[in-house]
């Protein structure tokens, strides 16, 4: 950031978000049950449990700069979240030069999705500009709900005497039964005997001429342009697999009520999706 950060009004900020999100002060302990059995158990910490950092280098020459800055990075992504304390958001500022700083902002997966780290951000950047301001300005519309009462209603919905948690996963039994437990597709390598689970993102853009072109193939076939992309993909790994039928897992948002739209915390679910490809398709 080309500018200097202000560190009260950062911490400030931070403070009100953790404030309005519940989720993000929350911790997770494993209890005991009488039988012997352990649970975990939800537990909100309070501000206590938010972690705030600073550091500057701008004394520092520009090769003890940078591994000062690399330290400071390792020791704010590195350095584990300790759950049961509530430890899931943490906030560093590194001063760089006179109007020069990087920002740190690390969350947990458990606290945390895609669509939640914008809303995070959004109010992150609303709350500091309010109190970098030293008046309060228009207040963010009061939340209908917190992530624990979300998790309150899934349990009730999915719990284990539920009919609609028995429905589904029937469902989800026929959905999928039979299917390949792996992708067929020729490797360059052997596979490993246990799954290592890393792997990389590759990102292409499809140019908007191609883009308006499969937008409008989407609506003439009254469908939307993530089935025909996935069809596509479908057919791409049919192909290169040699088999018929593809397993495709896609995540999706899973907030499905208006009350949870600007909500911080984890609701993204993935989805397997099936499909089999004809060989006169």
């Amino acid at each position: 950031m080309d500018e200097n950060i202000n560190h009260q009004a950062l911490y400030q900020a931070c403070l009100a978000l953790i404030q309005r999100h519940q989720i993000l002060q929350t911790g997770y302990q494993v209890v005991e049950g009488s039988n012997g059995a352990s649970s975990a158990e939800q537990i909100t910490m309070g501000e206590d449990a938010f972690l705030f950092f600073t550091e500057d280098v701008t004394e520092q020459t520009d090769l003890n700069n940078e591994k000062a800055l690399g330290e400071f990075e390792r020791k704010m992504v590195d350095t584990p979240f300790e759950l049961a304390k509530g430890e899931v958001f943490r906030v560093g500022v590194a001063k760089l030069g006179e109007r020069k700083s990087r920002l740190f902002i690390v969350v947990h997966h458990i606290a945390t999705d895609g669509l939640s780290l914008s809303i995070l951000l959004n109010e992150l950047q609303h709350y500091y500009l309010s109190f970098c301001s030293n008046h309060s300005s228009k207040d963010l519309k009061p939340l209908p709900l917190q992530y624990r009462d979300y998790a309150a209603w899934q349990r009730e919905q999915y719990g284990h005497e539920s009919c609609l948690r028995h429905r589904l996963e029937a469902y989800w039994e026929q959905r999928l039964k039979d299917s390949p437990e792996q992708h067929a597709l020729p490797l360059d390598f052997a596979r490993p005997e246990t799954p290592t689970y890393q792997g990389k993102s590759f990102k292409r853009s499809l140019g908007e001429e191609l883009s308006a072109n499969l937008t409008s193939s989407a609506k003439q076939h009254s469908t939307t342009l993530f089935n025909i992309i996935y069809s596509a993909f479908s057919l791409l790994l049919t192909r290169y697999s040699g088999v018929e039928e593809i397993v495709i897992g896609t995540p999706v948002a899973n907030r499905e009520r208006k009350e949870l739209d600007d909500l911080v915390g984890f609701f993204v679910n993935n989805l397997p999706l099936r499909a089999k490809v004809e060989p006169s398709d």
